[in-house]
């Protein structure tokens, strides 16, 4: 898995994508942590913690995503 991440950032840094590449290499540092767990336990590191704020009764979760390099702010009014 170090192996294609690592080709995927040489190729995009050969590419000349230097705020695209900052992001991956970025994201993959966070990952690093988790690579080596299969997507079924993945899947079941989620679901536990799902089932421990579930036991709570009141908390709820709420996740929102949005791909930074391809959201434009300014229709939002976000950035003037």
């Amino acid at each position: 898995m170090e192996r294609e991440r690592n080709a995927h950032l040489l190729k995009l840094q050969a590419s000349n994508q230097s705020k695209m590449y900052r992001q991956v290499k970025k994201t993959y540092a966070h990952e690093n942590a988790y690579i080596h767990l299969t997507l079924t336990e993945r899947k079941a590191v989620a679901g536990e913690i799902a089932d421990c704020i579930a036991a709570q009764g009141s908390a709820r979760i709420f996740a929102e995503c949005i791909d930074k390099l391809y959201f434009d702010p300014k229709p939002y009014g976000l950035y003037r």
